[in-house]
């Protein structure tokens, strides 16, 4: 009868919505992707302790697979700069760590060797060295675990867990004569980029035992990249998320107190909007006189500005 006409009538139309609701939801996500790339930087630390504009040539690269974040040096020779990285990988939507080998005149990324890939996502890979040895400690927060592995070869071996938590971004430094781990925590936004957790490590019976934890007001709590020193001065990169994630790089001087307990002064806010890569600057480290960071920006920056018009 006209009754179940009616009904199929309104089950099609409510199908159809669906379909054109779920097409448009694609569509928008599809328009304001995002992607990284990595960029070598000409200045000295004093030019970045001052807050001068940052000379950036960007790396070259013919991967139309992945996007690269997060880059660690791990060493530098006369003609290649070697890089640990986030390799985002398109055939499985998640992060894995790389190692690049990048031409020191030219900047193109020349290799690309995958180290490392797990079921959960892998990022920032942050390096520890004891002598000759390499450690690397990527960010693996969904997996619930901090490990440590060790770099030989061109190879990562795991060696055992750090610690059992989600750490997100987090550095170890012994720079103040002790062990230290310095991160955030991803259970929330808030934790994520306003509150710094600081762990004393005791190495021999691998214990993280948190020494403090301090509330940054402007979103400046997580980590950008590896601490750095300047004479008797250290400096920790910093990422400014008051805007988005990612948005800029904030310096900190890191100073200890009597009571040995940790104080943070902000000392500059680098140049965070590149042509491409507009939404901001995310990753600074050094090593060898070598500087690099990372920026990331809408692969398809105009449909991205039309996308938002509607969200």
């Amino acid at each position: 009868g006209l009754g179940d006409v009616y009904k199929r009538q309104q089950l099609l139309f409510v199908s159809n919505l669906d379909m054109l609701c779920t097409f448009l939801t694609k569509l928008r996500n599809w328009s304001i992707k995002e992607e990284y790339n990595i960029g070598f930087v000409d200045n000295t630390y004093e030019d970045i302790i001052s807050g001068k504009p940052l000379s950036v040539k960007w790396m070259a690269h013919s991967y139309k697979d992945s996007w690269f974040a997060d880059p660690f040096i791990l060493d530098v020779t006369d003609t290649q700069i070697y890089l640990l990285v986030e390799d985002f990988y398109y055939p499985i939507g998640r992060g894995r760590i790389s190692l690049l080998k990048v031409n020191r005149r030219t900047y193109v990324c020349e290799e690309r060797i995958p180290l490392l890939t797990l079921n959960t996502h892998l990022s920032f890979p942050a390096i520890f060295r004891i002598g000759n040895e390499v450690f690397v400690y990527p960010e693996s927060g969904l997996s619930g675990k901090l490990k440590l592995y060790r770099y030989e070869n061109e190879k990562m071996i795991e060696v055992e867990t750090l610690a059992e938590g989600t750490f997100s971004d987090a550095i170890i430094t012994n720079l103040w004569g002790s062990d230290y781990c310095f991160t955030t925590c991803s259970s929330t936004p808030e934790e994520e980029t306003s509150i710094q957790y600081i762990y004393r490590i005791d190495r021999q019976n691998l214990i993280f035992q948190l020494f403090q934890k301090i509330r940054f007001k402007d979103k400046t709590a997580r980590n950008a990249g590896d601490f750095f020193k300047i004479g008797n001065r250290i400096y920790r990169p910093a990422q400014d998320c008051r805007k988005n994630y990612g948005g800029g790089i904030i310096i900190h001087e890191v100073f200890q107190y009597s009571n040995g307990e940790f104080g943070f002064k902000e000392v500059c806010r680098l140049n965070a909007k590149y042509k491409n890569l507009q939404l901001g600057a995310h990753t600074f480290n050094s090593y060898k006189g070598i500087f690099v960071i990372d920026a990331h920006g809408y692969c398809n920056p105009l449909l991205a500005r039309i996308a938002k018009l509607f969200m």
